[in-house]
């Protein structure tokens, strides 16, 4: 991390996906204040632009961790700038998820497996055959 903490190096490929593993690390302990760390670094990577922290930010949203309440609207927005900025397969099914359950958006189901189908780059009718063949 040492490297990482300079400005030449602040935000390249690397330090990102060093902060996103440190950061991902910290939010699956036990410890309220190892979570607040590791959403602080989640949320700072995901305002900066980082895909994968874009959408973990939304997913720790969406579930209330680091001693938080959840928060679906909040989530869905993340997911839904993920999913548009960045063509993000996991937040285009956290998103399609979002619309089939209607958490934090209008439940619709047309819209949920028009972005199930993206996620998985195949049609739903392709995804349900696999699963009972």
């Amino acid at each position: 991390m040492k490297y990482c903490n300079n400005k030449a190096s602040d935000n390249s490929e690397y330090c990102n996906r060093l902060r996103f593993r440190i950061a991902s690390a910290l939010l699956i302990q036990f410890d309220d204040s190892d979570q607040e760390k590791g959403l602080q670094i989640i949320q700072q990577l995901a305002e900066s632009g980082y895909p994968d922290a874009i959408v973990y930010y939304g997913m720790v949203l969406n579930e209330g961790r680091a001693g938080r309440d959840p928060d679906s609207v909040e989530a869905v927005k993340w997911f839904k700038l993920c999913a548009d900025r960045y063509q993000h397969p996991q937040a285009q099914y956290e998103l399609g998820v979002a619309y089939y359950t209607g958490e934090g958006v209008e439940e619709d189901e047309a819209e949920a497996v028009r972005l199930f189908e993206l996620a998985s780059g195949k049609s739903a009718f392709v995804l349900f055959l696999s699963l009972h063949i």
